[in-house]
């Protein structure tokens, strides 16, 4: 059992989404899916993972301007505002300057002059890695490279087509994902930053045209290729098969095999050290999610009706299964509505060993005490019956494995209701010998 299953909550997730197919300048060119990329990841977000996304938080075509786009990035990453999760999706190109530089384009871009109108890559990196909140950050990057800037529109359309171009975009972005330096912050949920990048740098290639997802009425559209399987992985290919939880891990594994079946670059990922970001529940495929929920909760009321022979007790080691159910149930949802009930009834099932321990412990004193004490000063005294007073469902699925064995070796005497008749007792030296090969507390 882990220790902080207890302590569970549902994340407080925000999000910012751009899509640009269209840009003010005309020389940048046009794409025909990133704003579907936008726009679909956005409602798949909302729907599968309950993200907060703030109208002014999604900007569409000429919505996408450097200063909205600033001004939705200061929101989440400047102010010190509740939050657990942010995540900064980007579908449109990325530039580089004549200095090479690396920005992304926001619909008013001046390819003339990126400095002037883009946002740096270097200074967007700054504000992610120092986010005031403290939330844990994961950035989204599908760009495709627009070229060097240039005041000739000829010789910036053949630098699309230049190698050593798209090795710089690359490195470019290279470097916007290796951000130097970063440390998680003290937190429950260990805060890291996350970037997943398309590498792609071909401002053709990376789209997907004629796409189609299951359950949607919209004709078919185009996608950058990352977008898509990105769309595909939240839609539930990326889900654990079991709970149909969506962690980023999985999600980023998913998006890498369907882009190298496709022969397409590999994405660039980085997660900052010592990170458990990778294992946050990003979002939900709804029908195993809930199908595995509905079965634990079967399964925790059902491991509490059966009792320990002809007792009135619950099995304890129906109730330490019964404590793992709910652990899990707590690490998938912990907001759902059962759960207090059934850590009551796990808490009232432990509350009825006290009386038959004290009395079993009370019973048994002349013989079996100086023996089992010999095991461990006070075992007998202090700490068999200080298991049985103070457990509950908190403390049960904190026990390690030694004590997690004792209180279940001690509880199936009391439940048994054993009495020792001499100190040569068959089933005191079978206690005794139980409790001695788990003697280390």
């Amino acid at each position: 059992m882990t220790n902080n299953l207890s302590t569970q909550k549902e994340l407080i997730k925000k999000a910012i989404f751009i899509g640009i197919d269209e840009y003010e300048d005309k020389k940048i060119p046009i794409l025909l899916g990133a704003e579907n990329d936008a726009l679909e990841i956005c409602e798949r977000f909302v729907s599968n993972g309950d993200f907060d996304v703030q109208s002014n938080h999604k900007l569409i075509g000429s919505e996408a301007s450097r200063k909205k786009i600033l001004k939705a990035v200061s929101d989440l990453f400047r102010s010190d505002i509740k939050c657990d999760l942010i995540s900064f999706y980007f579908s449109g190109h990325g530039i580089v300057d004549e200095n090479k530089e690396g920005y992304i384009a926001p619909y008013d871009m001046d390819s003339s002059d990126p400095y002037i109108n883009g946002i740096s890559m270097e200074d967007l990196r700054n504000v992610i890695s120092k986010t005031k909140s403290g939330a844990s950050v994961i950035t989204f990057l599908d760009c495709c490279y627009a070229g060097i800037a240039t005041n000739d529109q000829t010789k910036t359309i053949a630098l699309l087509a230049d190698p050593a171009t798209k090795n710089l975009y690359g490195e470019q972005i290279q470097k916007f994902v290796q951000i130097p330096g970063l440390t998680n912050t003290q937190s429950e949920y260990s805060r890291g930053k996350i970037i997943l990048a398309s590498s792609e740098a071909d401002a053709v290639s990376r789209e997907k045209s004629n796409c189609k997802h299951p359950d949607d009425s919209k004709p078919p559209h185009s996608h950058g290729v990352f977008s898509y399987y990105l769309i595909e992985g939240l839609d539930g290919k990326a889900a654990n098969d079991e709970n149909g939880i969506i962690t980023i891990d999985n999600l980023r594994k998913y998006i890498e095999n369907q882009m190298k079946q496709e022969g397409k670059q590999r994405p660039l990922y980085y997660v900052d050290a010592a990170s458990q970001i990778e294992n946050i529940k990003l979002a939900v495929s709804h029908g195993k999610y809930i199908a595995r929920i509905n079965e634990l909760i079967k399964q925790a009321y059902s491991l509490y009706v059966k009792k320990f022979g002809n007792s009135n007790l619950v099995d304890i080691q129906n109730l330490t299964s019964m404590a793992r159910v709910v652990g899990e149930l707590i690490n998938i949802d912990p907001n759902n509505k059962e759960i207090p009930r059934v850590r009551k009834n796990i808490d009232d099932a432990l509350y009825q060993y006290i009386d038959p321990t004290i009395n079993w412990l009370d019973k048994n004193m002349e013989i079996a005490r100086p023996k089992i004490n010999t095991i461990e000063e006070n075992l007998y005294d202090q700490y068999l019956p200080d298991l049985a007073y103070k457990l509950n469902f908190e403390d049960l699925i904190k026990l390690n494995q030694t004590k997690l064995k004792t209180l279940i070796i001690l509880f199936n005497e009391v439940a048994s209701d054993k009495v020792y008749t001499d100190e040569n007792d068959r089933e005191l030296n079978l206690f005794f010998s139980k409790n001695e090969s788990s003697s280390e507390r």
